[in-house]
């Protein structure tokens, strides 16, 4: 018995004769798997697994308040990023505004969320408990290796330059750049490799910059 193929994907105009066979065709259109999606929406199509969350989407299509509204009471007007409460609310719209109002006492550095704060504090107590892993900085993310190597980066962002040259006025952000500078006034530098001299006054410099 010849079947009429009357059923056809609107989308490459292939025909069917029964409708499962069409919604499976679909999947290459979709990626979607009615196999694994049992319950699907009339209104657009889209599929789901449990019908819970078909319900739930419904109510988006009607203008309802649907289940992760009702879960998340605050709604960003900037982004539509659901939060759960006030606090949390109001944490978020920071990262649209730029605001940082908890600042650190010791260095002035400021922060967006007051456990950014607490936790960039352990920098200057000592209370590092990354348990031999690497720490992560508060302001740009990148990750160093113990509490001497944080406090070297930090002042990439603090500007701070604790080590000062008693011969010229020039300062350093770290101690290793400091011993590397003196070697210009003693004259040791002469000896390392790759040292360059100037061609005019005949002292020796790290770099073709210096």
């Amino acid at each position: 018995m010849i079947q009429d193929k009357s059923l056809e994907c609107k989308i490459c105009f292939k025909t069917y004769s029964r409708s499962w066979t069409l919604k499976r065709h679909m999947e290459v259109h979709t990626g979607e798997s009615i196999r694994d999606n049992k319950f699907q929406c009339d209104i657009c199509g889209k599929s789901f697994e449990k019908k819970y969350r078909l319900v739930n989407h419904v109510r988006s299509h009607n203008g309802e308040i649907t289940y992760e509204e009702k879960k998340y009471k605050f709604k960003c007007g900037v982004c539509g990023k659901l939060q759960r409460g006030k606090r949390e609310s109001e944490d978020h719209m920071r990262v649209h505004t730029g605001e940082r109002p908890f600042q650190c006492d010791l260095c002035h550095l400021s922060f967006k969320q007051m456990n950014h704060l607490r936790r960039h504090n352990r920098v200057h107590t000592g209370d590092l408990s990354h348990k031999g892993g690497p720490i992560k900085c508060d302001v740009c993310g990148k990750l160093v290796h113990g509490k001497r190597e944080l406090e070297d980066h930090m002042r990439v962002h603090t500007g701070e330059r604790p080590f000062q040259c008693d011969l010229c006025p020039l300062s350093f952000k770290q101690m290793s750049h400091f011993k590397r500078h003196n070697l210009v006034h003693t004259g040791d530098i002469a000896h390392q490799e790759n040292a360059m001299q100037c061609s005019i006054c005949g002292r020796h410099f790290h770099n073709a910059t210096s």
